[in-house]
């Protein structure tokens, strides 16, 4: 049987006062021992008793720590708490005899004026006749505690919270029952159910996943009825972008968006004249035009710095809300050759950090990652002495790590936990089903640095949106998500006030992902009347500094050199899909016998970085193939015949191989040019005014090699001398979204021009 637990270590003084809670169904004293270890502290047991409630069922330590934070909210600590043998009494009694427990209210903090102001908007659209209104506010802004004054405000009882993310229940149920101002509200949930005073106003919390099943014979869960059945004031969707806003959610609401009738009971509706919806991120309902300029308060995080920065006088509101600095460096030379040859064609974490039965795939290149981040790189041609790294410099004690999957969190836990160097970090993995669903997978993590003065959190998504961890100094951004409402929605995880944390990072080593999501939030940032992209982010970049590292040096960037990094690299990438086309390359029989038959010509194209590993294997199976189909194509058997089908089959896909890595070392040769001076005319001119250091940078081979494949046939020289006229029509301006009709023309006009020079050469010699 479970039984709950709560000893002192008197002896520790960082433990001074505090009291662990825990649970066990082993022997309580067996249990302490093993926690306390081998150092033989004394400690003084004050608490055992069963886990079991009055109607017969289990409860955790989890949910005893849970009624502890109600009672003493400002003296968290994990699993030890500040707090005496009588609060824990009185917590474990409210849980076995399944009453709800008076908190202490301590909280009498006011709103700061951002709150005021989306209050007083939302309150004059409301009292006005509008019964949908979107707080776009940034994580940390305080939307819960704001949402219960405008619920004050508009003299609404009875509020009904819905989300799909039921982590941010505990934000909620906080804020209403530990703040002075709401001591007549009552809260309800599933988890902390109330008896519900009628007298008393009410706010109930609720999942949409709950809300949206059924019972067997497929109508409203019985538990469900009542909120059914109620007119509620206001039905508040908090984390509305994830997921809320589709139309499985709007069987349950009438907003009046964009609904069919006739695919909805209306009577399963819950009704409701407000609806308040909440997100730090609605990019999407912006973007499809839910909400009308009147219907959205506006709170990004350059208003937040701005606010804090110009505040005048004593008590600083926003004192407290860290700055963010973004750092992009590279990668170790392994880790960064992996990740830009992966089977994406692109830069990709996810190959990095690829998992095969059980282990990184790529195990070494990521050991050698991790030795960079705490600034023991032994390649020596990286001089890293130079480089302020993250865990040698920034003071990282507690971290979040955002990795690709559950079985990359599983394996980075394996490894950290098996090296020696990072024993002093307590690794917490808060993947998969085993951490736990919704606000249960942060219970471990909260009760981790409890104890510890440093953790290393792993997840591949919980933890990203809703919870708070304000010990978190640094994010790693480990995983190739492009969607700006993740991106955003996890790195400000790291900016909860928290003491002595003036700034927090953010650790991403996707360069160009960087660019795009400053470029993205400078964008959803309301933009002075009048200010250039440019100045918009240079004002962005004053209070979120980017900070770039190539491993030998650090450089602050500025709106200059981002924009001109964007215009780099959409020009390439636009370029590089043409030069990525087929046509570009010679794979003929022809050309295919000089390379199968030149050593020195094989040995060249093995430089390129997709076939350095392979050593030419995909040629040596070309050889062999046209071998075995020379051998056998005239003999009739059916053996031959399967021998001859076999070998084909075999070559083809040797072939593609060979296609597809030249066509990626082709797609490098447009970012080349862009970086040179020199404005090349045709592929010869390619060879003759090629920086040769820069180009082996880039494309992994010298100009000799490059010239030697040049001159062999490999590639398609017509193909690539028009694929270098589209780019010199770009730099000119004549190709672009405005002008793709211009290099046509221009074209024309220039052919009809030598057409004349020709005419008149031939009239001259005729004269």
């Amino acid at each position: 049987m479970n039984k709950i637990y709560a000893y002192e270590l008197p002896g520790v003084s960082d433990k001074k006062g505090l009291i662990k809670v825990g649970q066990t169904t082993r022997d309580v004293d067996k249990r302490i021992k093993e926690q306390i270890g081998a150092s033989h502290l004394t400690y003084n047991k004050i608490f055992e008793e069963s886990a079991v409630d009055a109607n017969g069922n289990e409860f955790s330590d989890h949910d005893v720590h849970r009624v502890l934070k109600v009672l003493r909210l400002n003296n968290p600590y994990g699993e030890w708490f500040n707090c005496v043998l009588s609060d824990i009494q009185a917590a474990y009694g409210s849980l076995v005899n399944c009453k709800t427990i008076t908190p202490t209210r301590t909280c009498t903090f006011p709103m700061r004026p951002s709150q005021e102001d989306a209050v007083d908007m939302t309150y004059d659209y409301f009292t006005k006749g509008g019964n949908k209104f979107l707080w776009n506010a940034k994580m940390r802004f305080g939307k819960t505690f704001a949402a219960y004054k405008l619920a004050e405000k508009m003299e609404w009882t009875r509020v009904l919270v819905l989300t799909y993310k039921p982590a941010v229940m505990d934000a909620w149920e906080e804020d209403l029952v530990t703040h002075q101002d709401f001591k007549n509200w009552q809260f309800d949930s599933k988890k902390t159910p109330t008896s519900r005073d009628p007298d008393k106003p009410l706010v109930c919390f609720g999942s949409l996943q709950d809300l949206l099943g059924s019972d067997d014979k497929g109508g409203i869960k019985e538990s469900n009825e009542w909120i059914h059945n109620t007119k509620w004031d206001c039905i508040i969707l908090d984390e509305y972008h994830f997921g809320a806003w589709r139309d499985t959610a709007k069987e349950l609401i009438d907003d009046g968006y964009s609904y069919n009738e006739d695919d909805y009971i209306k009577a399963s509706r819950i009704q409701t004249d407000h609806y308040l919806y909440l997100s730090g991120t609605p990019f999407r309902a912006l973007s499809m035009d839910e909400f009308g300029n009147d219907q959205v308060y506006n709170w990004t995080y350059m208003d937040e710095q701005q606010a804090k920065e110009n505040w005048t006088g004593p008590n600083n509101p926003y004192a407290s809300l860290p700055k963010m600095e973004i750092h992009t460096s590279t990668l170790s030379p392994a880790a960064k050759e992996i990740a830009e040859n992966s089977e994406k064609d692109s830069f990709s974490l996810n190959e990095l950090f690829k998992v095969k039965d059980s282990v990184f795939v790529h195990q070494s290149a990521i050991v050698g990652w991790l030795n960079m981040i705490r600034g023991k790189v032994s390649d020596v041609s990286d001089v890293h002495n130079k480089i302020e790294r993250p865990y040698s410099h920034f003071n990282l004690d507690h971290t979040f790590w955002l990795l690709p999957g559950v079985d990359s969190c599983d394996a980075m836990e394996n490894l950290l936990n098996s090296r020696d160097e990072w024993n002093q970090y307590e690794i917490v993995n808060a993947s998969g089903a085993k951490a736990g669903i919704g606000v249960r997978a942060l219970y471990p993590v909260q009760n981790a640095i409890g104890r510890l003065s440093k953790t290393i959190t792993l997840s591949c998504g919980k933890l990203t949106t809703g919870v708070t961890v304000k010990e978190w100094k640094a994010i790693f951004m480990l995983r190739d998500t492009k969607s700006p409402e993740t991106y955003f929605q996890s790195i400000f995880r790291v900016q909860s006030p928290f003491t002595s944390k003036s700034t927090c990072y953010v650790f991403d080593f996707s360069f160009n992902r960087v660019l795009e999501m400053v470029k993205e939030m400078e964008s959803k940032s309301p933009r002075s009347k009048g200010a250039s992209l440019e100045q918009g982010l240079d004002e962005l970049l004053r209070f979120l500094p980017i900070y770039a590292t190539d491993g030998v040096s650090m450089e602050k960037l500025d709106a200059k050199g981002i924009l001109d990094a964007i215009i780099t690299k959409t020009t390439s990438s636009m370029l590089a899909t043409k030069w990525k086309s087929n046509a570009s390359l010679n794979l003929g029989d022809v050309v295919l016998s000089k390379i199968l038959n030149d050593q020195s010509l094989l040995d060249t194209i093995c430089k390129i970085v997709g076939f350095r590993k392979t050593k030419g294997t995909e040629f040596k199976k070309v050889i062999t193939s046209s071998n075995v189909i020379s051998k056998l194509a005239g003999i009739g058997t059916p053996g031959a015949k399967r021998e001859v089908d076999k070998a084909r089959k075999t070559k083809e896909a040797a072939l593609k191989e060979i296609r597809e890595k030249l066509l990626k070392f082709m797609s490098r040769i447009p970012v080349f040019m862009y970086l040179t001076s020199y404005r090349e005319e045709e592929l010869v001119d390619v060879i003759r005014h090629l920086h040769p250091g820069l180009f082996t940078e880039v494309t992994g081979l010298s100009v000799a090699d490059f010239n030697k494949l040049v001159k062999c046939g490999v590639f398609n020289a017509k193909v690539i001398n028009d694929s270098i006229w589209t780019f010199r029509m770009y730099e000119e301006g004549s190709l672009g979204p405005y002008g793709l009709g211009k290099i046509v023309n221009k074209r024309k006009r220039m052919k009809k021009k030598r057409g004349k020079k020709a005419n008149n050469k031939c009239h001259e010699k005729a004269r």
